[in-house]
């Protein structure tokens, strides 16, 4: 799968600056992703099932007794944050919203970067898999 596009990113990552600046509702961070790719990190690469879909492992992050899943909105992202990641995978953030498996965890995209990220809990992911462009 090839990384986001380029202006994708850019215009993702100006949204979601706005979003962190102002304190935003989590409706404008769901509009920002709503159709953009995500890296996710690997642990191995992704491989197919018997039907031939792709496997996804959503690398969980367990901190204080919460879990999360690191996503970010580009593979520079990713590198900055991760750079040992040994493998990674490109997803659609409706998609992955719309197969999200646990009330209990939390979607955080580009941890570690402060002016782009954002946290959203499983409460908001039928909004974003709805948001489809």
């Amino acid at each position: 799968m090839t990384a986001p596009n380029p202006d994708d990113v850019a215009a993702v990552n100006t949204a979601l600056a706005s979003a962190v600046a102002g304190n935003s509702q989590q409706n404008e961070v769901v509009a920002a992703l709503a159709g953009h790719d995500l890296v996710l990190p690997q642990h191995e690469p992704a491989t197919n099932d018997a039907n031939g879909q792709r496997q996804i492992t959503l690398p969980v992050v367990e901190q204080e007794g919460a879990g999360y899943v690191p996503a970010f909105t580009s593979v520079e992202q990713l590198a900055q944050a991760l750079p040992d990641a040994p493998s990674s995978i490109v997803v659609d953030a409706c998609e992955l919203a719309g197969v999200w498996p646990s009330d209990e965890l939390t979607l955080l995209v580009n941890p570690g970067d402060a002016a782009t990220s954002v946290a959203l809990p499983a409460s908001v992911m039928p909004a974003l898999a709805g948001a489809a462009k």
